[in-house]
């Protein structure tokens, strides 16, 4: 959570044709955004600000998709990114606001976008999905949950980072705004 409480200033999503999403916010105000919330935070690696190494690091486009994956012996149909990592929700993270930041990311690196894109399985509500604009840089979120990858997960379709410390659940689609503990399978 931001200095003063308070959620990260989230960004509203226009539908777009093609299965894309776009941010409603043009490329300057999201810079005044940023600026006046203070949110150019040093990773300790740089000292560059947090949004601009997230800038070089984020695709134009977050692709987000489903995939039927093992959790704990049982298939279940999660969110994956475009090369097919599983996505994951933090439950120390709030309804928009972002708590794994900095050396958390290291481990759980945040799904975000540079662009004002978002591709989302066909289907799924564009609504369900947003960008908050956070320490991490333009973060996807799912029902204002905010999107991560586990390095715990070698390659596609993995769950290793499920029930991590009781705090990391991989996000499937009947994931509920506001969830602030994982299944209880």
């Amino acid at each position: 959570m931001r200095r003063g409480g308070g959620a990260w200033p989230r960004l509203n999503l226009l539908a777009r044709s093609g299965g894309f999403v776009g941010l409603g916010l043009t490329g300057a105000a999201a810079a005044l955004t940023l600026a006046a919330c203070g949110l150019a935070h040093p990773l300790p690696t740089s000292g560059a600000p947090a949004s601009a190494i997230a800038a070089t690091r984020s695709p134009r486009v977050a692709v987000i998709r489903t995939a039927r994956v093992s959790v704990y012996g049982v298939p279940e149909t999660v969110f994956t990114d475009g090369a097919g990592r599983t996505l994951y929700w933090f439950a120390d993270d709030g309804p928009h606001q972002i708590a794994c930041t900095v050396g958390c990311r290291l481990a759980w690196g945040p799904v975000l976008t540079r662009g004002d894109r978002i591709a989302i399985p066909g289907g799924e509500p564009p609504r369900s999905f947003s960008v908050v604009a956070g320490p991490n840089g333009h973060q996807v979120e799912y029902r204002g949950h905010p999107l991560y990858t586990s390095d715990q997960d070698t390659g596609p379709r993995q769950a290793n980072g499920q029930g991590f410390d009781d705090n990391w659940y991989v996000v499937t689609p009947s994931l509920r705004a506001g969830a602030s503990s994982g299944p209880s399978w």
